[in-house]
């Protein structure tokens, strides 16, 4: 194994925001043992001594948190996490990465992102009045203070990615979107779909056609522009390195699952952040090893849960490309023999071809 991912709830769904589309306050409803707490100092020792005795020498361990909101686990948390690294590791190469709404970023957590080379995914759904209709806390917009939170990154030059939840109504905005992260600068975007609760339909979900209609339109605003800036889509990069032959950054991508550790602050284990719920729980590092983890029968069931394609995928001829996409995101895309996120790739293909032939 090359390398091994870890993504840590270390305050579990806690968080200040009251989100209108918040799907893990929905996927956390489904654990019976579930609590907000913050990851006590012993268990985090727990599950760093597991990654470094049950990994070899040059593997890649990546420790992401993840919320609710983790800087609610305060900054200490994180100074005593990597100290333990510190201490603990041999020859294994350690990366670190935090996904946060920003309302706590400061001085003092820019220092210590620096200091030990975070990767920050920062929450920001895109213009003003998007946002601020979205991202709340108890019912006050939120935008001014995430991007004063983004501007502070940028001051100490910590690497941060722009996370924006499509919703419904912002899939209807694509140039809007594009030019509001042109005229910012903002060099590198992900896309997070906003999909319905696991049995519940909520009124802010997206669908594949407006996808399909978003990322078309979006696709072409930046192949205008791509000889004259520097914008990171990580779908759109993720596409081009299966093009040549490289794989993706995103699970999922190629229909696959990769090996994740998602971990409760109670230090429950699951095998994806869609999925961290009870049918799928692998058991709890405090009472087992990190290989008797990967070894409990729901892991195995989890990887082999819906791999069945659709019949529009097995004779798809971009079938190679996505192989069925993300198991969350697939029922999205395809009904019946339509896939919206088929015609989009085909659009993809034909148009990178014609800006290629233009060169």
């Amino acid at each position: 194994m090359k390398s091994i991912n870890f993504l840590i709830k270390p305050v579990s769904s806690m968080c200040q925001f009251s989100c209108k589309y918040c799907f893990y306050k929905d996927v956390s409803s489904y654990q019976s043992n579930h609590e907000e707490s913050v990851m006590s100092y012993e268990l985090a020792k727990k599950i760093i001594s597991e990654a470094m005795t049950h990994t070899e020498p040059g593997v890649n361990i990546n420790f992401g948190f993840q919320g609710g909101e983790p800087t609610l686990a305060g900054i200490e948390y994180y100074k005593n996490f990597v100290k333990l690294v510190d201490e603990m590791k041999s020859h294994q190469k350690v990366h670190y990465s935090l996904q946060t709404n920003g309302y706590l970023i400061n001085d003092e957590w820019c220092k210590f992102f620096k200091e030990n080379h975070f990767l920050i995914g920062i929450s920001l759904d895109g213009f003003k009045d998007n946002h601020d209709y979205y991202r709340l806390i108890s019912k006050n917009p939120t935008y001014d203070t995430v991007y004063k939170a983004i501007q502070k990154l940028d001051e100490y030059g910590i690497p941060f990615n722009i996370l924006t939840v499509l919703t419904k109504s912002l899939c209807k905005r694509p140039k809007e979107l594009y030019e509001f992260y042109k005229k910012e600068n903002f060099e590198y975007i992900q896309f997070i779909p906003c999909i319905d609760d696991i049995n519940n339909k909520t009124p802010y979900a997206t669908s594949g056609y407006l996808l399909e209609q978003f990322y078309k339109k979006f696709y072409i605003e930046w192949l205008r522009d791509l000889n004259h800036q520097n914008m990171h889509i990580s779908l759109f990069d993720d596409l081009l390195n299966i093009l040549n032959g490289q794989l993706p950054l995103k699970c999922g991508a190629l229909g696959m699952c990769q090996p994740n550790f998602i971990v409760e602050s109670n230090g429950d284990f699951y095998p994806c952040d869609f999925y961290a719920i009870d049918q799928y729980k692998m058991g709890n590092i405090l009472d087992a090893s990190l290989e008797d983890l990967s070894l409990n029968n729901n892991y195995r069931l989890f990887n082999s849960f819906d791999n069945t394609l659709h019949n529009t995928c097995k004779n798809c001829k971009y079938r190679g490309i996505c192989n069925g996409n993300c198991k969350r995101m697939r029922y999205l895309f395809v009904n019946g023999q339509k896939c919206n996120y088929r015609n989009f790739l085909e659009f993809f293909i034909i148009e990178i071809k014609k800006e290629m032939n233009r060169r």
